[in-house]
């Protein structure tokens, strides 16, 4: 499955319709911004996280850490700037980061939201970059998501709906199950939720608020 971007910022209210098993892209993608408004980030603060960012790519070489270091100036440049929200990454799955974010008092189309998004970004896409080249998502660890996802669509769907996949579900088993469910048409609207809440937390780890 065709992992969405490398920093994907999503409505709070989100319709999946991915297929099941998300693999991670191998270059940094688009960024959708939902509403947010308030505070502008000033531009001695911009300036202090594009000192880090500079620091992080000033051997050529983006560490594990530092790629966490990137994401943490992402999040707070946005909540400097007047977002909240929640994200998730976890990158001993591999690169990548989830987030929603909010502040109400925008426009219909988002502009200060935009505004906001594309100064923020700035600090992270040389990062994501790099990174991206560097640290390509491995076999064990897309293995390591399919199994985080089995395991919790196991525990959060209803036992008529996991019986086929079996003890120790594949790939295979594990998008046969999500695409009966998002065909069916008299699904519970909670199996979709738990699939999409299942799919952010193999690849990218629990939800975080800011």
């Amino acid at each position: 499955m065709n992992r969405v971007v490398l920093v994907t910022v999503v409505a709070l209210l989100v319709v999946s319709c991915r297929p099941a098993v998300q693999q991670r892209p191998s270059t940094p993608s688009s960024v959708f911004p939902t509403s947010v408004a308030g505070p502008a980030t000033t531009a001695p603060q911009l300036q202090e996280h594009a000192a880090r960012t500079a620091e992080i790519l000033g051997d050529g070489v983006v560490t594990t850490a530092e790629m966490g270091a990137a994401y943490s100036l992402y999040i707070g440049c946005m909540e400097e700037g007047g977002a909240h929200g929640s994200y998730a990454f976890d990158l001993s799955v591999g690169p990548g980061m989830r987030i929603n974010y909010w502040v109400p008092g925008d426009d219909q189309e988002g502009t200060r939201s935009e505004a906001l998004d594309q100064k923020c970004q700035g600090l992270l896409a040389d990062v994501e970059t790099v990174y991206f080249e560097q640290h390509p998502q491995t076999e064990g660890q897309r293995a390591l998501e399919a199994d985080r996802l089995a395991s919790c669509l196991l525990a959060a769907l209803p036992e008529g709906r996991t019986i086929q996949l079996g003890n120790d579900p594949d790939r295979a088993a594990i998008e046969a199950l999500i695409a009966d469910i998002e065909s069916d048409p008299s699904a519970d609207p909670a199996e979709y939720e738990a699939i999409s809440d299942c799919e952010v937390f193999s690849g990218f780890g629990p939800w975080r608020s800011f």
